[in-house]
């Protein structure tokens, strides 16, 4: 047997680091510390912490490309690989809302987009963000937005418009 091998044929340095991958595979009650004394955050718990807002993400992006489709939180729950309350907690204290409050915040930003560069009218845009009933659609826009479909598009108008006149303005004057 050589000086540095011990009794069961692993060196001290190599004891010590399968000691060190079995105790970050156990968890936080072995206490493994990145930095030594210095850090009091375990591997541990950082892996945990980072991968909620990992699984977040991975819903807020299914949400974003389902917005025209009924979106139970069941299905964003398993998407995320957590149990609906855990997913529920864990999605507020990412976002600062629930799930379903932030997938209609998202509606209403793809609607606002929509009224803003198409004319399509407010029934298509209902239908195309999931909205069966144009009136129900409409009532939740003024809710999250504190106007009308309508009139959130006349104004958006108005604007364009201001912006290309003092355009057409600034160039009638420049020659």
């Amino acid at each position: 047997m050589s000086a540095t091998a011990t009794v069961d044929g692993f060196t001290k340095s190599e004891k010590r680091n399968r000691v060190m991958l079995t105790a970050v595979d156990r968890g936080p009650e072995n206490g493994m510390r990145l930095g030594g004394a210095i850090s009091s955050t375990t591997i541990w718990q950082q892996v945990q912490e980072a991968q909620p807002g990992l699984r977040i993400e991975l819903t807020i992006s299914y949400m974003k490309e389902h917005l025209d489709k009924p979106l139970r939180a069941a299905t964003l729950a398993s998407v995320a690989k957590m149990s609906l309350p855990h997913y529920f907690v864990t999605f507020k204290r990412c976002t600062g809302s629930t799930p379903i409050d932030y997938f209609i915040r998202l509606r209403m930003e793809r609607a606002r987009e929509l009224l803003a560069t198409t004319s399509c009218s407010v029934k298509e845009i209902a239908g195309l963000l999931g909205y069966d009933d144009p009136l129900y659609f409409s009532r939740v826009f003024r809710s999250v937005n504190q106007t009308t479909p309508t009139q959130y598009r006349s104004n958006n108008r108005v604007q364009k418009s201001i912006v290309a006149e003092s355009r057409t303005f600034s160039v009638a004057n420049s020659g």
